[in-house]
C-alpha cells in the first residue's frame, strides 16, 4: 500500500539557503500555484460567468460588459474594459463566445544554444480573452447544477449569449440570458 498519493499531480519546489535556482524552479513554483488555482476554481465554482459580462443589442452592434468569467478549466478570464462587437452574417441561433488567452509579451535578448547573439525570448505572459460567435453552445453537453455548468477541465470557449432570428431580426435570447445571469457569484 502507498503512503502518498501517486495520482497527486502537484509537485512544488522545496527551497533551501544556498539552492542553486533554474528557471525550471521557478516555473514549477508558477505551475504549482495556476494548477492548484484551477483545480479550485474547476471543482468549487465550475463553468460561469463571476460577474458583469452583461450582453446588449443595439442594431448591428452587441456590446459587453467588463466582468469576470471562469472557462472549464478553470482559468480566469478578466474583460477590463467595455467590448463593442459587429454582428456576424447568419440565418439561424448563434452563440456569443468568450475563451481565455495567453499573449506572450516583452521580448527581451537571450542567448540561443546555437550561438545566435540575436535571438529574443518574450519574458512575461499578458493573460487575455477572445471573443468569438458559434453555431453550437460550447456547454451544451455539460451538466447544469447548482447555478453552474459541471467543469469538464478543458480549455474551451463559454457561451455568453444566444441569438435567435425570427422574422429576418436577430434577437437576444431572454431565457439563455437569465440562466447566464442567475449563475453570477
Amino acid at each position: 500500500m502507498s503512503s502518498h498519493n501517486d495520482y497527486n499531480r502537484f509537485v512544488r519546489p522545496h527551497y533551501f539557503s544556498g539552492m542553486m535556482l533554474s528557471a525550471q524552479d521557478l516555473q514549477a513554483e508558477q505551475d504549482y500555484h495556476i494548477g492548484k488555482r484551477q483545480m479550485h476554481n474547476r471543482c468549487l465554482h465550475g463553468c460561469r460567468v463571476a460577474c458583469g459580462l452583461g450582453v446588449t443589442l443595439r442594431r448591428k452592434f452587441v456590446y459587453i460588459d467588463p466582468g469576470m468569467a471562469l472557462d472549464c478549466h478553470g482559468n480566469e478570464i478578466v474583460v477590463s474594459e467595455p467590448v463593442k462587437m459587429s454582428l456576424p452574417e447568419r440565418k439561424r441561433r448563434f452563440f456569443l463566445t468568450l475563451s481565455y488567452l495567453e499573449v506572450e509579451t516583452d521580448p527581451i535578448p537571450s542567448p540561443s544554444a546555437d550561438g545566435d547573439p540575436h535571438m529574443e525570448v518574450c519574458s512575461r505572459i499578458r493573460e487575455s480573452f477572445e471573443m468569438g460567435w458559434s453555431a453550437r453552445d460550447p456547454l451544451f453537453a455539460h451538466d447544469w447544477h447548482n447555478g453552474a455548468w459541471a467543469a469538464c477541465g478543458k480549455s474551451h470557449p463559454l457561451s455568453l449569449a444566444k441569438f435567435i432570428i425570427r422574422r429576418g431580426q436577430v434577437k437576444l435570447s431572454k431565457s439563455f440570458e437569465e440562466r447566464v445571469k442567475a449563475n453570477n457569484f
